[in-house]
């Protein structure tokens, strides 16, 4: 599907946009007006989770323009979402909830308790990486069971990603080394 989307935490009711190109964006109507945080595409849908909302905090879309409520698992404010190993995987703080269809939602046990803040999948492991100070990391394999990773510097991780055979994470600590990549762990 060549489309770009983006969802908002504010807007009265266009909270989502699209684009084509990346240059030229329009203005969705989201499912509902939740703080959305974060989304994800796979088997042909959109996936996006929120901080908010009354059990409707995953909203799915097969075009991305037109959105359906999907009920989570308990109300728990949803950093990020991604897709990887046929699976759908959410973090928020001390919490992950997995679906394999974007329809049905299972939440599983983080390893530790943390403020998870940003989930990646690459070379066959989900990576997880949290907002607060110590050895904030977490991978998987099926993103189902998780294991604490140990991060190079005890800083407050915000996103992670995948790309040419590293995970690659940036931090908001206020310091000249605050980019970390790593290969993934063998454990």
């Amino acid at each position: 599907m060549n489309t770009f989307v983006a969802v908002s935490n504010s807007g009265d009711g266009n909270r989502v946009m699209t684009s084509p190109d990346g240059d030229i964006w329009t203005s969705r109507e989201s499912a509902s007006n939740n703080w959305w945080s974060s989304v994800a595409f796979g088997m042909g849908t959109f996936v996006a989770v929120a901080k908010t909302g009354f059990g409707n905090r995953v909203m799915t879309s097969t075009n991305g323009i037109d959105w359906e409520s999907q009920t989570s698992v308990p109300n728990h404010e949803w950093n990020c979402v991604t897709y990887g190993g046929d699976l759908f995987v959410a973090v928020a703080t001390n919490r992950i909830m997995t679906s394999p269809d974007s329809v049905s939602w299972t939440l599983r046990t983080s390893p530790n308790f943390k403020a998870w803040s940003s989930v990646t999948y690459g070379d066959g492991v989900f990576v997880a990486v949290a907002e607060a100070l110590g050895d904030e990391a977490m991978y998987s394999r099926d993103g189902i069971n998780w294991r604490t990773g140990s991060t190079a510097k005890g800083y407050a991780w915000s996103s992670v990603t995948f790309g040419d055979g590293m995970f690659v994470t940036v931090s908001s600590t206020e310091a000249m080394d605050n980019v970390m990549t790593g290969m993934e762990s063998s454990g």
